[in-house]
Formats: C-alpha cells, structure tokens, sequence
C-alpha cells in the first residue's frame, strides 16, 4: 500500500540518516547539515502549505524547494547550522525528560536547554558536534528501529501517535534512553577516533 511505503521509506531514511549522524556526524558535518535543513525546511513548508490549501502535489513541491533552499543557507551559513544542531539536541534532551510540568513551564524549560546547548556548540564546535550527533543519531537510530518494527508488523503510527504510545510504556521508553545513550557513547569513542587519524 502506497501509505504504507511512505512511512517505510522514511523510517528507513532516517535509521540510515541516525548511524551515519552517530559515526560519521564530525566528518560529515556539512553533508549532514545540508539534510537537516532540507528535512526542517521541507517539513515545515509541506504542513503550512497543506494547511493553506489542502492540496497535497503542491505541498510536496513547496517542501521540496524550500526544503532545498534551507539546506543551501545552512550551510552558507556554517554558523548558524552549528547552532541548530546544539539546539536541536537541547530539545530533544528537553523532550526525552518528560517534565511532569504545566505546558507553559515545560517549553520554558526547553527552550532554555535549546538555546544554552546552541551557544555552546559555538563556543566548543568540535565536542559539540561530536557529542550532539552521537546521542542525537543514537537517539533517532533506535526510535527508527522500533517504529520499523512496528511497521512491519501492520501497525502504522503517525508521529504524534508514536510519542505518545512511547511515553505511555515506561518500559519501552527507558529501553530507548538507554539504547540511545550506549549508541551515543560508541558513537563519540568512534568519532574521535576517526577524528584522531585525520
């Protein structure tokens, strides 16, 4: 079924997207970049577009083209990149605490985190690049497997869906914390060392 392969392909680009980011993330900084903005502009753009006009050839064709110039500014601008990366890894820290607070507290919060770790990152790039894609990659590595899982097995989640189902089994979502760390640790013994030999 056509849906069924658009989540496939997805969840498969970004299992690959995740160990390429978890040992390769340094090396492959501006190639990884160029993804991330692509996937942020692209997303963002299909969702405004498709709610405008409920059409959804053009929404695809708007995400692409935005898509493809956010990935072009990004890495242009190199440093606004290195600061989206350690923001992103802010809020997905922030995410992945689920802080039993009021809504407004709880984005207060994580947007300290984003905006703290994006600083950060301009100021110790190398290690913040290192350690931002390994656990982030790490992170997005075992969420793409799980979801595979599922997938093949005849249960279809969206992503909103997905989270929830994840948040709701605390089993499962210290299995992932954890998966993701042990990733993410290997990840940034294997980045320095390929670091170290260039």
């Amino acid at each position: 079924m056509e849906f069924n392969n658009l989540y496939l392909f997805g969840a498969i680009f970004l299992l690959i997207f995740g160990i390429i980011n978890s040992f390769f993330g340094y090396k492959l900084f501006k190639v990884l970049l160029a993804i991330l903005g692509f996937g942020f502009g692209a997303v963002i753009t299909y969702k405004i577009v498709y709610s405008v006009s409920n059409i959804p050839s053009l929404s695809i064709v708007a995400g692409i083209i935005i898509g493809i110039v956010t990935a072009v500014l990004l890495v242009v601008f190199y440093f606004g990149g290195v600061f989206l990366i350690g923001a992103s890894f802010g809020i997905l820290i922030g995410l992945a605490l689920q802080l039993q607070l009021d809504q407004i507290t709880k984005i207060a919060i994580i947007a300290i985190l984003a905006i703290s770790l994006g600083v950060l990152s301009l100021i110790f790039q190398k290690f913040m690049v290192i350690v931002s894609s390994s656990f982030g990659g790490g992170f997005l590595t075992i969420n793409s497997i799980i979801y595979l899982y599922f997938l093949l097995n005849g249960k279809i989640f969206t992503l909103q869906e997905y989270s929830s189902f994840v948040r709701n089994s605390n089993l499962l979502y210290f299995s992932i914390i954890i998966a993701s760390l042990v990733i993410g640790v290997i990840g940034i013994m294997s980045q320095y060392k390929v670091k170290g030999k260039n």
